[in-house]
């Protein structure tokens, strides 16, 4: 089991491309080792279709939390901490039943992403943040390259050439793969 998988898709337009998977790999130990490992993937037509679905829902969370969250900042209110935008999903799922059908760690993750960026955002404003001054996070464009990120360890894993996360089965890679421990 791995625990940080990204995936990178190449833009909607050429159907034709093969999404590029980088896959991060920690060792916990008085030293963290970080290493990372890029595969090609070769993935059928379904789990494409789902593929895309997971990077067009992700990009549908993050917008759509992004602007109730600018909606709150005009107002003068509070905007909800990162776990606080991921408590709402639930509600988000009620609404849009299709946020069902893909992986609900990436849709958490995307959340996180965003309550991460505003954080950074004030911090940058306030002078609690080290660097330039950080813009106000902004809304993902379609068919920009999307991508999405899973980071549970035990909804990784990579057997036979075949890498398995959440609801994406048996997807098949060529690259090099971690050695076995």
């Amino acid at each position: 089991s791995l625990p940080d998988c990204l995936f990178q898709s190449r833009p909607a337009l050429h159907l034709s491309t093969v999404p590029v998977c980088r896959i991060r790999v920690s060792k916990m130990s008085s030293l963290e080792v970080h290493k990372a490992y890029k595969v090609q993937l070769y993935p059928n037509a379904m789990q494409q279709e789902l593929l895309r679905k997971q990077i067009g829902c992700n990009r549908f969370v993050y917008n759509g939390l992004l602007a109730k969250c600018r909606e709150k900042h005009k107002k003068g209110e509070l905007i909800p901490s990162p776990y606080g935008l991921v408590k709402s999903l639930p509600k988000a799922k009620e609404k849009f039943p299709w946020l069902a059908e893909v992986d609900s760690d990436a849709l958490q993750k995307a959340a996180l992403d965003l309550g991460t960026a505003y954080t950074n955002f004030f911090k940058s404003l306030t002078g609690k943040r080290r660097g330039p001054k950080l813009s106000a996070p902004t809304f993902k464009k379609r068919g920009s390259g999307g991508s999405f990120r899973i980071e549970n360890k035990n909804r990784c894993s990579l057997k036979n050439n075949t890498l398995t996360v959440g609801k994406h089965k048996s997807i098949r890679f060529r690259g090099t793969a971690p050695p076995k421990r």
